[in-house]
């Protein structure tokens, strides 16, 4: 009889062997298999090279997905990562991050040879800076003779120095006007296309006539090194 109950009531547990079997079979598994989680390193701010000393004790992984041109952080420094710090991950996870990278500089174009006009239309096509020096050489003038930096290289922050050439028969000093009747000096002027403008220091009528004023003053100054086949402002004070 005792025999027969003890049957019965283990065929009312027959049920639970599978999901016991189940059961034992998933602790074993996670405890084979389990897998540690961690929290994702802080790697903003970092380079590239600090990055892997970071992640290879954690055995994490990491990828460069994009670089951005930034001139003022040192080059390689990552600015992004996904997953970002302090997230759960897993071990042998990649990491993506965006790194740093230094624009790269606009090269010079070949000026040397060109007149300047020429010079202007390329360089401010380019919106280059550039400075513009002229020297007394056997030469076209305003060709320019020598170009710093050369073609090819590249640009520095303050752009180009262009050197060109200039007659040096147009280079020539400004004469002393000053004590000279208007009438002399308007001849001497008038032999240069130079058309001055006259300024009185005192008040005169309207019928007044400069011809027999003494200049006072002068612009440019007596001694001045003027350039005579340029457009010259003359002003005289009588």
């Amino acid at each position: 009889m005792n025999t027969k109950l003890i049957r019965t009531h283990l065929k009312d547990f027959y049920w639970c062997i599978p999901f016991l079997s189940f059961l034992a079979g998933y602790q074993l598994f996670n405890f084979f298999l389990k897998t540690d989680v961690i929290k994702t390193p802080h790697l903003v701010g970092k380079t590239l090279q600090e990055s892997l000393a970071i992640l290879a004790p954690a055995k994490l992984n990491t990828r460069l997905v994009a670089q951005k041109e930034d001139a003022d952080i040192k080059e390689g420094t990552i600015l992004n990562q996904i997953p970002a710090a302090d997230q759960f991950i897993k071990p042998h996870q990649t990491i993506f991050v965006v790194a740093s990278k230094h624009p790269v500089r606009q090269k010079a174009p070949l000026i040397k040879g060109l007149m300047i006009d020429d010079i202007k239309k390329v360089l401010d096509g380019k919106k280059i800076r550039y400075k513009v020096f002229f020297l007394e050489v056997a030469q076209k003038e305003g060709l320019c003779i020598t170009q710093i930096p050369q073609a090819g290289t590249p640009l520095p922050e303050e752009g180009m120095t262009i050197y060109c050439a200039v007659d040096s028969n147009a280079q020539v000093l400004f004469p002393n006007l000053e004590g000279a009747l208007v009438e002399d000096a308007l001849r001497f002027l008038e032999g240069y296309g130079i058309t001055p403008r006259m300024f009185h220091i005192s008040q005169v009528s309207e019928q007044h006539d400069c011809s027999h004023c003494v200049i006072k003053e002068q612009k440019p100054l007596p001694g001045s090194l003027v350039n005579i086949k340029k457009p010259l402002s003359v002003q005289l004070k009588i």
